[in-house]
């Protein structure tokens, strides 16, 4: 009876230690670095697993390599949209630029419509809401054209581009030692992650970086380093081009990438040394596809629904991630879904697109992703790129659709990332299933089309350049002029260049 007695106690202690310990593991932090205009191979690491052609031989990222060694690398991660206003609107609000009706930059249909989501929950009251425990901070570009503050604990405002650019708005530059402000929003995440681990209160942190978005520019000894560097990346043309604006332009960009890279590793080494890192997660991720680069073996770039202008170089590090490579495609409306659920949010209404990835974080390809729809839906009706366009990625494949002419092209995105290989006549059951289902979703959402958006856009324009003409401001109506005849002449361009 005494040996009954005894080890019941003992299972009675056992038990209670357990509760207790489980009592004491703290909610995990989450933190976004979230960049603006990296390309899919400007980074030295590899985005398919043993394909040496999905990484840069020129730019040198080893601290994202870091990342992505203790982490899980995203192949085929998409952002929401080619340009950064509604691929960021997107990312705060857990839905599709088509959904939200915000499709561009600096909508003037959106805001017609008063389309300016001022009743979506984002996604730092989502964690409030789910446990008001945890403290959120955001730093640095905002860049949502919402006509709303971002309205976290701790923020910088509604910023832009500029604030990149320049330390305050009257034009004074950053300092040498902090381009971009590359270092003083580490530093200011820094110090945020400290007072949280001091106070024992779990933290979420958007690091919005704006770098490598242009205005290049970077620490002159980062410069320097890329000066005499040669590499797939970068050809004689970039240094030594007649053009000004062209001339210097490699080093530049590659510096500004390597200083984002110097940031990235000064947070890494102070999670480390809080001792908070593996109860931390890193989603590493850029707003869309690479600018002004070709971004090979993508087709396309910024401002195109080509691989090129929605395919991003996407890391994630934490709790329970698998090491290694996932190929399933995943979007940028999916974080929204993925932080609720790690904020402990019950599952999302279904007008929400994304779908958790906790799933896919702890068994990579063999995961699933908790998605409505395991479909990827882009809409962006505007000719600020190549052309406006919709698409539609299912897996291996996708269909493009150019909304001017209506005409689609399938794709194998995997075997043929290029997008150089047109499958409709080999796939037609395929793509008419794609087309439907992309068809039907831009009903459902009531997506903006091209015709509304560039009536009012033009309409817009028209008496603004009246209004400055009665003014007199000369320069003003010139520049309003420039953009209704760029619009007007974009429109007859019915152009599938790349």
């Amino acid at each position: 009876m005494k040996t009954i007695k005894y080890t019941s106690v003992l299972v009675t202690i056992i038990i209670s230690f357990q509760v207790c310990f489980a009592q004491n593991i703290r909610e995990p932090n989450i933190i976004v670095i979230y960049v603006d205009d990296l390309g899919w191979t400007d980074t030295s690491v590899q985005m398919i697993q043993g394909d040496d052609n999905t990484r840069s031989d020129f730019y040198e990222t080893p601290n994202l390599e870091r990342l992505a060694a203790n982490g899980l690398v995203f192949s085929q991660a998409y952002s929401a949209s080619p340009v950064c206003t509604p691929s960021r609107t997107s990312f705060q609000f857990g839905k599709s630029p088509a959904r939200l009706q915000n499709t561009t930059v600096y909508d003037i249909l959106a805001i017609t419509r008063n389309k300016r989501c001022q009743g979506e929950i984002s996604v730092h009251e989502r964690i409030k809401k789910n446990n008001p425990d945890y403290i959120t901070a955001h730093f640095g570009k905002w860049g949502c054209d919402v006509r709303r503050e971002p309205g976290y604990d701790v923020d910088d405002g509604n910023t832009n581009n500029i604030d990149g650019d320049w330390k305050v708005r009257n034009e004074v530059r950053h300092p040498d030692d902090d381009p971009k402000a590359i270092f003083s929003l580490t530093e200011r995440t820094n110090k945020f992650i400290t007072e949280r681990v001091q106070n024992k209160e779990p933290f979420y942190i958007q690091l919005s970086h704006y770098a490598p978005h242009v205005q290049n520019y970077a620490r002159p000894e980062t410069v320097e380093k890329y000066k005499n560097k040669r590499g797939k990346k970068s050809s004689s043309y970039d240094y030594d081009h007649p053009n000004p604006n062209r001339n210097g332009w490699m080093p530049n960009y590659a510096g500004m990438v390597d200083d984002l890279d110097a940031g990235l590793g000064i947070l890494l080494d102070h999670l480390e040394k809080l001792d908070i890192a593996d109860n931390t997660y890193i989603i590493f991720t850029s707003d869309n596809g690479g600018g002004f680069r070709g971004n090979a073996p993508l087709s396309g770039g910024k401002a195109s629904l080509w691989e090129g202008g929605i395919r991003v170089p996407t890391v994630v590090t934490g709790p329970g991630v698998k090491q290694g490579y996932c190929s399933i495609p995943v979007a940028s409306w999916d974080w929204y879904a993925t932080i609720n659920e790690i904020t402990g949010g019950k599952q999302l209404e279904k007008d929400y697109d994304g779908g958790s990835l906790l799933d896919i974080f702890k068994k990579g390809d063999k995961g699933k992703v908790k998605r409505g729809t395991q479909e990827i839906i882009f809409h962006y009706p505007w000719y600020g790129g190549t052309m406006p366009a919709s698409a539609i990625v299912d897996g291996n494949y996708k269909v493009l659709v150019n909304l001017q002419t209506y005409e689609s092209r399938l794709f194998d995105v995997v075997a043929d990332p290029g997008e150089n290989n047109d499958l409709s006549f080999e796939m037609v059951e395929k793509k008419s299933k794609l087309l439907n289902r992309l068809n039907d979703y831009l009903k459902e959402v009531d997506a903006e089309k091209i015709e509304d958006m560039f009536q009012v856009r033009l309409d817009e324009l028209a008496k603004r350049i009246e209004f400055h003409r009665e003014k007199g401001n000369n320069q003003m109506m010139i520049n309003e002029q420039r953009q209704f005849d760029h619009i007007s002449k974009a429109r007859e361009n019915k152009s599938w260049r790349k």
